[in-house]
């Protein structure tokens, strides 16, 4: 990946508190495949929330994700 890319995406972040992210490979959990999150911050923490389970996730390398972002 360019530098830039990375930049763009780790500084989105705090840009993208509360909205949706929609991750072109779900990831596994309990047998099933989950690809919708919101992302949260709780300090300077950042998770993501699957409301279909109620849980937070940590995703971590983000930038090796393909996703999308929505409000």
């Amino acid at each position: 990946f360019k530098v830039s890319e990375h930049i763009k995406k780790s500084a989105s972040l705090a840009d993208n508190v509360g909205k949706t992210y929609i991750f072109d490979d779900g990831f596994e959990y309990d047998g099933s495949v989950y690809d919708t999150f919101i992302l949260k911050r709780e300090g300077s923490k950042y998770y993501f929330y699957n409301e279909t389970l109620g849980k937070n996730f940590t995703i971590k390398n983000i930038i090796d994700y393909d996703y999308t972002i929505i409000n």
